[in-house]
């Protein structure tokens, strides 16, 4: 074996990262009768009951057959927590492991109202990365769409087969690594076919651990599943004979150019976070989306991790924000994160009589719902009659989008907070406003009221009569 592909082994077997997915697979017919089922159990406790009903629902629809030999429910229930994990890696429902509840997210809700499997997964495969929280820390190195890096590979070699998916495809860690991967395809494929065999032989002989066996074999048996959520029911895609190829070139190079324009990887930092953005049909890569989603980190933990990772994207796109330069982006953000603080720590001044509300122990300062995709209160008050006030702070200018996003928070305080007779209030706190806004204020009345402020201590309500 020459030199090159020795180095080639060592690495192969060193790196234990892959392209993994759940090896189950899913249709369309099998997800809208999943999808249909698993609806009756949203807001339920994710019981080993309520997964012994499930299981015996899908059993009665012949998505499953019956488990023999198994003496405990939770073992029986196995194949039920499986196929959650798959209609996870699709973005369809969400399990929360704090609240112990099943969710239906957006993207499930759409493809159980229209049911076009193809369409949504041509949607959801240009945003599955790897990493996401789903998978374990030892993947936090990775940031790599597989579907657009596989697109990538498909339409500059032309074709691939599984084999050269297994030792080099399946392996790619960033975007910034395809090219080295497409070059020692290119050096395979002028390989005879001993050489080959003698590789993957070696490869395979390669054992993990005493009783495990090679991270070769292991990516073999993923294989067939991996290829299937990558590369199957994607129109622009043809698989036939075990090779791999591009049918529709224009439409494919269309979504890859796209989708390299528009571009920038977001850290998420919790598996809600992630499902939030994976499982909500109007939410993309973006470079405005990745920028928006380490200033909120920024804001509601104040951690510098966050606002440096802002500033690195700000830098890349200055146009994003109306700042002149970096250093007052960065004393933007100070500033924001100090007067968010100082209208909590100071609210009865502004507001006599408010005080922060606690719920269950729980600050109301930057509060998290506990619902999936509801959202985070920037400041959850009561005012002096123990009614509760929903405080949103939003630097830029007030929209219409804000307006929804407030009423979204008084709606859920209200059907899960207000007692006896409580009431729920609104209080949106920007810099200027848009016009049309005034619109929606005056809609909805005195259930939401609207100040401005430069983001010092001072404050001036906007009023619209």
């Amino acid at each position: 074996m020459e030199s090159k592909w020795k180095k080639f082994v060592s690495a192969y077997n060193t790196q234990k990262t892959f392209w993994k997915v759940h090896q189950r697979d899913l249709d369309d017919v099998e997800a809208l009768v999943i999808l249909s089922i698993i609806k009756n159990y949203e807001g339920l406790v994710w019981s080993q009951t309520n997964q012994s009903r499930f299981r015996k629902e899908l059993i009665k629809e012949n998505i499953i057959k019956p488990r023999v030999n198994s003496n405990k429910e939770s073992d029986a229930n196995a194949i039920v927590r499986g196929i959650v994990r798959v209609l996870t890696i699709y973005g369809l429902c969400y399990w929360s492991e704090k609240e112990k509840k099943i969710t239906l997210t957006p993207i499930g809700h759409d493809f159980l109202s229209k049911g076009n499997f193809q369409t949504m997964k041509e949607t959801q495969i240009w945003k599955y990365i790897i990493f996401n929280p789903n998978f374990p820390k030892n993947y936090s190195k990775m940031c790599i769409v597989p579907h657009a890096a596989l697109v990538e590979i498909l339409l500059e070699l032309g074709q691939l087969d599984y084999d050269e998916y297994i030792l080099f495809v399946s392996r790619i860690e960033t975007h910034n690594s395809i090219k080295d991967k497409i070059d020692k395809i290119k050096n395979w494929r002028h390989e005879n076919n001993d050489n080959k065999e003698k590789i993957k032989s070696t490869l395979a002989s390669a054992k993990i651990s005493k009783r495990g066996g090679s991270i070769y074999d292991n990516i073999k048996r993923n294989t067939v599943y991996a290829i299937k959520f990558f590369a199957e029911n994607v129109s622009y895609i043809k698989i036939q004979n075990g090779i791999i190829k591009i049918s529709q070139k224009e439409n494919a190079l269309n979504h890859l150019e796209n989708f390299k324009k528009n571009f920038e990887p977001i850290p998420f930092v919790s598996r809600e976070d992630w499902m939030e953005f994976y499982g909500n049909l109007e939410k993309k890569f973006t470079k405005k989306e990745a920028l928006e989603y380490v200033e909120e980190k920024t804001l509601s933990t104040g951690k510098q991790e966050f606002k440096q990772q802002a500033s690195k994207i700000y830098k890349l796109y200055p146009s994003l924000r109306r700042s002149k330069s970096i250093k007052s982006y960065e004393e933007n953000i100070e500033n924001e994160i100090f007067m968010h603080k100082f209208f909590k720590d100071n609210i009865h001044t502004y507001f006599p009589g408010y005080k922060v509300a606690y719920i269950n122990g729980k600050s109301g300062f930057k509060y998290k719902i506990p619902e999936f995709g509801v959202g985070e209160i920037d400041l959850l008050c009561k005012d002096k009659n123990n009614n509760f006030v929903v405080i949103e702070f939003k630097k830029r200018k007030g929209s219409d989008e804000t307006v929804g996003q407030t009423l979204r928070y008084i709606g859920w305080v209200k059907k899960n907070l207000c007692k006896n007779n409580q009431k729920v209030n609104g209080i949106i706190v920007c810099r200027e406003y848009k016009p049309k806004i005034k619109y929606a204020a005056e809609a909805i009345g005195s259930v939401l009221r609207y100040f401005e402020t430069p983001f010092n201590i001072g404050l001036r309500e906007r009023r619209f009569d």
